[in-house]
């Protein structure tokens, strides 16, 4: 069985388990699978959701015509520097954040993110909180473009107790209050 989890809760994944299914679920955070029963925990917090900041912040709407960046960044979406990492993220998308890596501040992730992207969440201008974008992080700061990606490399850091917003390389990035989990980017 797999476990998931998504700000403040954790989510058990049923399907996880090969050749079983589930055959039922009560209000009682208990789900039926086949003869045993998995019991979900959920962990309640007062940090917002990412829908409920969505709601609370503007952003530039993902746009096709968004593929084009000024300063750092060239054509293949290589610009900037090189920098070193400690490890490689896995399965990267572009809605990939650092979240997993809270408290290990001083690490050092390198992320590869695919051509063809479109913009997703972000706060800050650096620090940025550890549930925005990576990628989109990469494109701001004029490291990578949507449409060639790139290699990212950020550095985990502590919370901040502000995050202030602002609009670079066509990208729209949001302010926040206190957060406990930050990242920097630090090159390519």
């Amino acid at each position: 069985m797999t476990t998931t989890r998504i700000r403040g809760a954790i989510v058990v994944g049923v399907a996880a388990l090969v050749g079983v299914g589930a055959s039922g679920c009560s209000d009682t955070g208990k789900v039926t699978v086949g003869k045993s029963v998995a019991q979900a925990t959920t962990t309640v917090t007062e940090e917002p959701t990412t829908t409920e900041r969505l709601a609370t912040t503007t952003s530039t709407p993902p746009d096709d015509d968004l593929t084009t960046t000024t300063g750092g960044a060239d054509s293949s979406g290589g610009g900037g520097s090189a920098a070193t990492s400690d490890q490689d993220a896995v399965d990267v998308s572009w809605s990939s954040s650092p979240g997993e890596f809270r408290g290990q501040d001083g690490l050092k992730v390198a992320y590869e993110c695919p051509a063809g992207g479109t913009i997703h969440a972000l706060w800050g201008t650096g620090p940025f909180t550890d549930d925005s974008s990576v990628c989109t992080a990469g494109v701001f700061v004029g490291l990578i473009t949507f449409e060639s990606g790139g290699r990212v490399v950020i550095e985990i850091a502590p919370g901040a107790t502000t995050y202030e917003g602002a609009t670079a390389h066509g990208v729209e990035s949001g302010s926040y209050g206190s957060w406990g989990g930050s990242f920097e980017v630090l090159g390519g």
